[in-house]
């Protein structure tokens, strides 16, 4: 999940003639379609060449109470997997952390305590400063999801009118501890910003109800993965039973509802790595992460890259099982045979599988006393209580998730010691989806890299190798707009954009926009803002800067219309609520322009902005104590600025 820079307004010492506007760093949020839970089929259906009907896109989804009616049995059985488990309401059933006698999470790098609590049945999260033994800042946010089974983690997300983030919390299973979420450390705390959009969702949880044109709206989410992600959707298969249409499954296969064992092998792990080849997913035009349904495979909807690192073979990802095991020579000399229902049922938990079960199957190839079976010495099997994968597949720590272990699956002779690099070299980026990825896919792989997990120019370069290969004109055009985005070559897009008018793509049309407001074209900013909230009308951050480019050309009365709409949609949306107080002001309503920018401050007291703002209304109406408190913090943050000097100098 990548971070997001919020903007607003601000007005200073010289009254309210001038105002800054902030640049939006942006992440790229794909959009969706709604699940649905209507179980009646279409009337035709295009026969995939799997011979399976329900992988048309007709096909509705039925959701796993539908499901349980025939297999309550596996049914209860899955609903105890980590799968079953991934997703749930935030209730003391569902929560593993520990609430009693605990610490509070402390951030040293924003000087934020985060401590959790129940009150009855209802989970929060405490965001509190110390100055000294003072308390000057507290903000209790309710929790509503947990997502995670609790075997390694339980993160935690909170929805404001539908929109969905994390929050600042999660708790480690295996070391009993809280902590920061993965992603939040080492100066990265978004603190309660952090968006759960259509990809974090879709792997984390059944199919939700997702708002078309936001980033991560939602009408409503679903409460763990469920049957439908593994099987495909269920309509066609409910109505065929209803009809009496009963397939039996001993000597015939039923092509209303994919089994996966049935598939070809080259399709039976496209299921599962769907979800378990974690890196850096590039959607093919037109596809949305909802789109890949089981019989499919993965490449017709995304392609998967990771990094390729010069001699390191053994730092992996958490949820990258899929390219561990296919580097194991028993993957490789199997012929696809071996895969991850080879040794995992779905429908049953690891805590009740038993290693006599995975021995089983490793010693299907690998037989005791015969010349592929162990060679370790029999004190050796002992000590390992004869545990193939205790030796061959051991557990390690993953390079993105803190304070968690997992088994490696890339199985091999055990490995005693790997050298320690100095530093890792970068070789680049590999596709394993696809051996042949177009030039297009591979430049939004690289893109995706540089705005999510790693902001180095040498990826934008390598976007500038593949851009002339790229044949799709308005793909093309929105690859250039967003590689000169990042490289913040902002000229290079306007010229870009007056040949290109009729771009139907949000966050390009928003990228064009920002390009005008650097160079203080307001009016021509405010033309392509408009076609970016046209195209995504529940971006909250597209109508923010729309906002801010009415106030700009002067339609402040506009502004404050479209801010108004904004915040009651979402009420702790800050930017918002800050460019709202600075539009009020314009208008000679100061009383009521305070009362946002202090909640805006409520919600985010570190909001330079509002900060700015308020510190110049406690000035001008006479409040030099409090301006003088805001003026010192502003000079802390942002020391040497002019601006903030002057406010200070004012406040004495």
């Amino acid at each position: 999940m990548a971070k997001r820079t919020r903007s607003g307004i601000n007005y200073s010492q010289s009254g309210i003639l001038g105002f800054i506007l902030i640049s939006l760093s942006t992440i790229l949020v794909w959009g969706g379609i709604n699940a649905c839970s209507d179980p009646t089929p279409a009337a035709e259906n295009t026969q995939h060449p799997t011979g399976y009907l329900n992988i048309n896109d007709s096909v509705k989804y039925v959701g796993i109470a539908t499901c349980r009616q025939c297999h309550a049995d596996i049914y209860d059985s899955f609903h105890q997997t980590g799968m079953g488990q991934s997703f749930d309401l935030a209730t003391p059933q569902k929560s593993a952390g520990n609430f009693i006698h605990h610490k509070p999470i402390y951030d040293a790098h924003s000087n934020f305590y985060y401590y959790p609590f129940w009150d009855n049945t209802t989970l929060y999260i405490k965001e509190y400063r110390l100055s000294g033994k003072d308390t000057v800042h507290v903000l209790n946010q309710k929790i509503d999801y947990i997502i995670g089974s609790g075997q390694h983690t339980n993160s935690h997300l909170f929805q404001v009118n539908g929109y969905i983030y994390q929050a600042p919390f999660t708790w480690y299973a295996q070391k009993k501890q809280w902590d920061m979420p993965p992603g939040f450390e080492n100066g990265n705390n978004t603190r309660f910003n952090r968006i759960i959009a259509l990809e974090c969702m879709s792997c984390h949880n059944a199919y939700p109800d997702f708002v078309e044109g936001s980033d991560n709206k939602f009408k409503s989410v679903l409460q763990g993965i469920d049957c439908e992600r593994c099987h495909g959707p269920g309509a066609l298969h409910v109505a065929a039973i209803q009809n009496g249409n009963i397939i039996d499954t001993s000597k015939y296969a039923d092509y209303t509802i994919v089994n996966p064992r049935k598939l070809p092998l080259s399709l039976q792990m496209e299921i599962c790595q769907r979800c378990h080849l974690q890196g850096n997913s590039v959607l093919k035009t037109g596809k949305t992460f909802f789109d890949f349904k089981p019989g499919m495979k993965l490449t017709e909807v995304m392609d998967v890259f990771v990094p390729a690192w010069k001699g390191d073979s053994s730092s992996f990802i958490m949820a990258s099982h899929v390219e561990r095991l296919k580097m194991s020579k028993c993957y490789q000399a199997s012929a696809q045979a071996l895969n991850c229902i080879t040794c995992h049922n779905p429908h049953v938990s690891v805590k009740f599988t038993g290693k006599k079960h995975f021995n089983a199957n490793c010693q299907n190839c690998h037989q005791p006393g015969k010349q592929k079976g162990c060679s370790a010495s029999i004190s050796s099997r002992n000590a390992k209580e004869d545990n193939c994968v205790q030796c061959h597949m051991p557990t390690s720590g993953t390079e993105d998730i803190p304070h968690v272990t997992t088994h490696d699956h890339f199985i091999r002779k055990p490995v005693k010691s790997l050298p320690k690099l100095k530093a890792r070299e970068f070789v680049g980026l590999v596709c394993l989806t696809d051996s042949h990825p177009s030039a297009l896919t591979k430049a939004k792989a690289y893109l995706n890299y540089f705005e999510k997990f790693d902001a180095k120019t040498q990826y934008l370069d390598s976007v500038q190798k593949y851009l002339p290969l790229i044949s799709d004109a308005p793909e093309k055009f929105i690859t250039q707009v967003h590689v000169n985005y990042l490289s913040q070559n902002f000229v290079a897009i306007r010229k870009l954009s007056s040949q290109n008018e009729n771009c139907s793509e949000g966050w390009t049309c928003y990228r064009v926009g920002e390009a005008f407001q650097q160079s203080k074209e307001f009016s021509a900013a405010q033309v392509w803002y408009a076609k970016a909230v046209q195209l995504m009308p529940y971006s909250l951050d597209f109508r923010n800067k729309l906002a801010n480019s009415l106030i700009a050309t002067g339609k402040t009365k506009e502004a404050i219309t479209l801010l108004e709409e904004v915040i009651k949609d979402q009420p702790q949306y800050v930017p918002a609520l800050n460019n709202l107080g600075y539009a009020l002001v314009l208008i000679q309503q100061p009383q009521k322009a305070i009362q946002y920018f202090r909640k805006a401050l409520s919600l985010d007291p570190d909001y330079e902005k509002a900060m700015a703002n308020s510190c110049s209304w406690e000035l001008n109406y006479g409040q030099k104590s409090i301006a003088r408190k805001l003026a010192l913090q502003l000079i802390e943050k942002y020391p040497g600025n002019p601006e903030y000097i002057a406010l200070l100098g004012r406040s004495r």
